[in-house]
């Protein structure tokens, strides 16, 4: 696979992990907990894991056949903030689990301050 491919599969990849957590983030701020908790096509726990799969993958298309080293690409810096988007998809997930309205308004606030989402 040559460099360009390898940035346009990232940058998709990474454009599906930003997209599914904005929406993430807008119907945890717009629905109660309990419609959070009865959507379930997909979950939010089958969400956070799909986005921490397609993770997975970006680590090993960016770093496959590479000995990590000290060069830092934009592809690093765009694996880190999928991870971010990821874990904050994970991290709504469980609050929604434990019905934790608390956490859902921490983790949204936060996010809020992202510039991507």
């Amino acid at each position: 696979m040559n460099v360009q491919s390898l940035d346009t599969l990232v940058r998709e990849l990474y454009d599906t992990v930003l997209l599914e957590s904005s929406k993430v983030l807008r119907n945890a701020k717009r629905f109660s907990i309990q419609v959070l908790k009865e959507e379930d096509n997909p979950s939010y726990e089958q969400i956070a894991d799909d986005l921490l799969f397609i993770c997975e993958l970006l680590d090993a298309l960016i770093n496959h056949d590479r000995i990590k080293d000290d060069e830092y690409t934009e592809n690093h810096w765009t694996l880190s903030r999928a991870k971010d988007y990821a874990r904050f998809v994970q991290d709504v997930a469980k609050a929604i689990q434990a019905g934790d309205e608390t956490r859902i308004k921490a983790l949204t606030t936060q996010a809020d301050r992202w510039s991507f989402l």
